[in-house]
């Protein structure tokens, strides 16, 4: 089997690779949670609970906190995945 045909896989079954460990995780939407706050302890928008019941995985092996859809280690709180790329474009050293 080639790499993509696995790739292929493991997406059709709604599967993930944990970017830390490469540990394959079933993905299992959580429910919404609207009691969690940012880092700064603000209340996530519906937008960002959404994306973090859906996305945002921890990994049984190495317990490493992710997104499913961009990789981001530690998962980007509060922000969906082209949100957190603009910020880390804003906030890199030039």
């Amino acid at each position: 089997m080639t790499y993509s045909e696995m790739r292929q896989m493991i997406e059709e079954l709604n599967l993930t690779e944990c970017p830390k460990c490469e540990n394959v995780i079933d993905v299992i939407p959580g429910e919404l949670d609207r009691n969690i706050r940012d880092c700064e302890g603000k209340k996530l928008s519906e937008e960002a609970l959404i994306h973090f019941a859906e996305h945002r995985i921890r990994c049984n092996r190495c317990s490493e906190n992710f997104c499913k859809t961009c990789s981001a280690q530690p998962y980007h709180l509060g922000m969906n995945c082209k949100e957190f790329k603009a910020c880390l474009l804003y906030t890199s050293p030039s």
